[in-house]
């Protein structure tokens, strides 16, 4: 049935060139995809089919096609840097910033637009350093917002992970204190003070031919390591929150 759906609309399509695929789409994505599908079969106006279907493949999160699409029409161009920026735009969206700053490097792309491009995919992986080089050369009224910002992510006073570890190896929860999370650290000074207390009371009262005395302590060096490494981990998280908060501020 959809086929037959498909063979009228492309009817209809040869007739009132591509705006009608441009309508379906607005309603049924999946349908529309078969229609420039079609048109690229029969060869029918291919550049702005491949130009629609990039947009659709990517908004229907088949990115590999839409990639597809984009590299045929840098062939369309010969290669021109108008069928770049497009395809770059498309990486940058879609997270592929090795790839994106590959390609700008590969090609010597030296304007304004794709150094800009390389400097906000620096950027958005706060590599606020890196960011805020790209930018330093830019025009103000193109960059000047994102060279702010990546100044200011360069000057993050950033906490040690390794600091937050031994804090709380020598007391428990501190490290997570350390890295702004209050209520944990006293949550994980109580959840290691407990079994290492309960392991001293067997200790002092049995000896250590205590069974019970053994088991507390196993269960207190576990919590006491899991302390450790969960402090370590928490103040890497705090790190990357401050950085998150600057890139999210820059977005607003």
């Amino acid at each position: 049935m959809r086929q037959l759906i498909v063979t009228i609309l492309l009817s209809f399509s040869l007739v009132f060139a591509i705006t009608l695929s441009d309508y379906v789409a607005k309603f049924d994505k999946e349908l529309a995809i078969q229609l420039y599908e079609s048109d690229l079969e029969i060869g029918h106006d291919v550049q702005a089919s491949y130009t629609a279907l990039a947009r659709l493949y990517n908004e229907t999160g088949k990115i590999g096609l839409a990639e597809d699409c984009y590299r045929h029409l840098i062939d369309i161009h010969n290669g021109s840097e108008e069928s770049y920026h497009s395809y770059l735009d498309f990486l940058f969206e879609n997270d592929s910033y090795d790839k994106l700053r590959h390609i700008i490097a590969e090609n010597g792309f030296s304007h304004d637009w794709s150094q800009y491009l390389v400097a906000r995919s620096y950027f958005k992986e706060a590599k606020f350093d890196s960011s805020l080089l790209f930018t330093e050369n830019l025009p103000e009224d193109l960059a000047g917002r994102l060279h702010r910002y990546s100044l200011e992510g360069v000057s993050i006073k950033k906490r040690s992970p390794a600091l937050g570890g031994i804090m709380s190896a020598i007391i428990p929860g501190s490290g997570k204190v350390y890295a702004g999370r209050l209520l944990d650290g006293m949550q994980a000074f109580s959840v290691v003070l407990a079994p290492a207390y309960n392991a001293y009371y067997h200790f002092r009262k049995t000896g250590p031919t205590s069974a019970r005395a053994w088991i507390w302590t196993a269960v207190a060096s576990w919590f006491y390591l899991s302390d450790i490494y969960g402090s370590v981990k928490a103040v890497r998280e705090y790190n990357e929150m401050q950085q998150f908060k600057i890139i999210e501020r820059y977005e607003q």
